[in-house]
């Protein structure tokens, strides 16, 4: 019974060891830092889509938005490492398990992310302009596969014991979000259509409907109205007038 009960002791002491530094995916700081990610995440599908749209230079204000953005992810990257995580409702503390699990699951596409993000800020601050810096400019628009941690968060808020009209309003807010972000990056892709496009006709709808002289705001609620008019069968003085367009629209 001596040798069992030594057994037992030093499984406990290693099962102890292992889930050292592992923190709790419920706990105060895992959930601001969850929080604090879905500002991030509004601010990769909103203001990062726009900015590669529109070929906005990274400064003052935007510059150090995306620095913020970047040190975020970088610091998520690593607690990713060392966050427990619930499988098949059971929570999972054992190092081995949330490495793995982790590795098996985001680590590749937050990786990519992460070096993409890293390169083009780099680049940015020494002002080079090459056929790297358009490509890893181009790869941050994977970014919007970050949208999965809204979905992660809304779904630990609907499973939290909250009353009827709160997981209500919740949903009301989740659709009401989906609809602005999906108008907002089809307004996005259609004004890259139109500005870097290939056309047949040698007519593109920005060149057709819009002095060039007009400003970004200006252009980009021209984009959104067009976008906002084919979602709801609205109308639009903007027309597609060259094949790629019409495929489009």
């Amino acid at each position: 019974s001596r040798m069992n009960s030594s057994s037992s002791v030093q499984s406990g002491a290693l099962a102890v060891r292992c889930m050292m530094g592992v923190m709790h995916p419920d706990s105060t700081i895992m959930v601001c830092l969850d929080l604090i990610g879905v500002g991030m995440v509004i601010n990769e599908l909103l203001i990062t889509t726009f900015v590669l749209a529109w070929e906005i230079a990274l400064e003052g204000w935007l510059r150090v938005i995306m620095w913020a953005s970047l040190v975020y992810w970088l610091i998520d990257f690593v607690c990713s490492f060392n966050k427990g995580f619930y499988r098949a409702g059971h929570l999972q503390m054992m190092r081995k398990a949330v490495v793995t699990n982790y590795l098996k699951t985001w680590f590749l596409p937050d990786l990519a992310l992460l070096v993409a993000d890293t390169l083009s800020m780099v680049f940015n601050e020494r002002g080079e302009d090459s056929l790297l810096l358009r490509v890893t400019r181009a790869s941050r628009m994977m970014k919007v596969l970050r949208i999965n941690r809204l979905f992660r968060f809304v779904w630990r808020a609907m499973t939290l014991s909250l009353s009827w009209s709160a997981r209500f309003a919740i949903q009301i807010m989740s659709m009401l979000f989906g609809i602005v972000i999906v108008n907002h990056l089809v307004c996005c892709i259609w004004w890259v259509i139109g500005t870097h496009g290939h056309s047949d006709t040698g007519n593109r709808w920005p060149q057709t409907f819009l002095d060039n002289e007009l400003d970004i705001l200006y252009s980009y609620s021209t984009a959104l109205h067009w976008t906002i008019a084919q979602m709801t069968l609205g109308s639009s003085d903007v027309m597609p007038v060259n094949t790629v367009e019409r495929i489009f629209t």
